[in-house]
C-alpha cells in the first residue's frame, strides 16, 4: 500500500480553532470531505506522486535527508540547480495536534500559502519540465522516479499543474492549508 499525500485548504479562522486541539482536527478531517458539512473544503490529493513531485521542486530526497536541512525557507529564490526557485509545498509548515496515517497534520498560514503559490508560479510547469529532463540526463538518477515509464513526465506534470493550482487558489482566498499523509 502506497503512501499518499493530500492537500486541503482551511480558513484561518477554523484553522486557529482547530489547530492546537487533536479531537477538533479529527472532526474537521472527517466532516471536512462531506459536502453537507459547514467545514467542507475540496483536497488535492497527489496520491504515490508526493514522493517524486517534492524531489523535482526541492532537489532533495526525503527519505536521504529527513530533516530538510537543506531548505532553510518554504521558497528558496535563484537555486545553485537551474537559477529555479526551490519549493517546499509538501513538507513545509508547522505541525498541528492532529495526526493523519503518517505522522502529524501540518499547515501553513495564509501568507505562507500565497508565498508556495509564487514559488511554483515562479517555477514554471517548463521549469518543472526541464528538471525532471535535467535529473534524467544525470550519470545516476534519483532511484525514486520510474524512468522505464514513458508517460511518467506527463503524470508528473499533471500533479505540478494541480499542486499549482490548488495553492493559487487558498492563496486568492485567503486561506490556509493542511498538509498530511494517509
Amino acid at each position: 500500500m502506497s503512501i499518499i499525500a493530500r492537500l486541503r485548504e482551511i480558513s484561518p479562522s477554523t484553522l486557529e480553532q482547530i489547530k492546537d486541539d487533536p479531537l477538533l482536527m479529527d472532526a474537521f478531517m472527517l466532516l471536512g470531505g462531506s459536502p453537507d458539512s459547514e467545514w467542507y473544503t475540496l483536497e488535492l490529493d497527489l496520491h504515490k506522486y508526493w514522493h517524486e513531485l517534492h524531489f523535482l521542486l526541492t532537489s532533495t530526497d526525503i527519505m536521504e535527508d529527513s530533516s530538510l536541512s537543506t531548505l532553510t525557507s518554504l521558497v528558496m529564490k535563484n537555486s545553485a540547480r537551474d537559477n529555479r526557485p526551490l519549493v517546499n509545498a509538501i513538507f513545509g509548515g508547522n505541525e498541528t495536534a492532529g495526526e493523519a496515517g503518517y505522522g502529524k497534520i501540518k499547515y501553513l498560514l495564509p501568507d505562507e500559502v500565497k508565498e508556495v503559490a509564487e514559488g511554483l508560479l515562479e517555477l514554471s510547469e517548463t521549469g518543472f519540465q526541464e528538471r525532471f529532463i535535467q535529473e534524467f540526463r544525470t550519470e545516476e538518477p534519483v532511484y525514486l522516479i520510474d524512468w522505464t515509464e514513458p508517460e511518467e513526465l506527463d503524470w508528473l506534470t499533471n500533479y505540478y499543474r494541480k499542486l499549482t493550482a490548488y495553492y493559487r487558489e487558498a492563496s486568492e482566498e485567503g486561506n490556509a492549508m493542511l498538509i498530511y499523509f494517509t
